[in-house]
């Protein structure tokens, strides 16, 4: 067996058949990264959505110690769990979230252009 083959078996064998989901594993490194992140904010109250995303990360941190628990000894259990981290607990989820949040936050808090009251403000005069 070559070393390529040797890996994707390995991989197929630790993610359940399908490599190109992410491991329960995957996500409690993820969500242990973004508690950190968001513990270190300082100005909290800034962050729309803060509370909300503190107790996502954290959901998703229990969710994958649940699966890692559980894999052995409950066959549903460990289907419905390992469901939840692949859809909500990927990477672009987690992350992907994070920055919806920021722009939410930013957008809120900055008075954005409003372009079609600039362009009824302005027509008919000429630059």
């Amino acid at each position: 067996m070559k070393k390529e083959e040797t890996i994707v078996t390995i991989a197929e064998t630790t993610c359940g058949g399908n490599i190109y989901f992410s491991l329960p594993t995957d996500t409690l490194y993820n969500s242990i990264s973004l508690i950190l992140v968001l513990l270190a904010i300082t100005n909290r109250q800034e962050l729309n959505g803060y509370i909300e995303l503190l107790v996502y990360a954290v959901c998703m941190f229990i969710l994958s110690i649940f699966h890692m628990i559980v894999k052995n000894y409950n066959e549903k259990a460990k289907r419905v769990s390992f469901w939840c981290l692949k859809h909500l607990g990927s990477s672009k989820t987690m992350f992907s979230v994070v920055y919806l949040v920021s722009a939410f936050s930013f957008i809120r808090d900055n008075k954005v252009i409003d372009f079609s009251q600039y362009i009824e403000d302005n027509r008919g005069t000429n630059h």
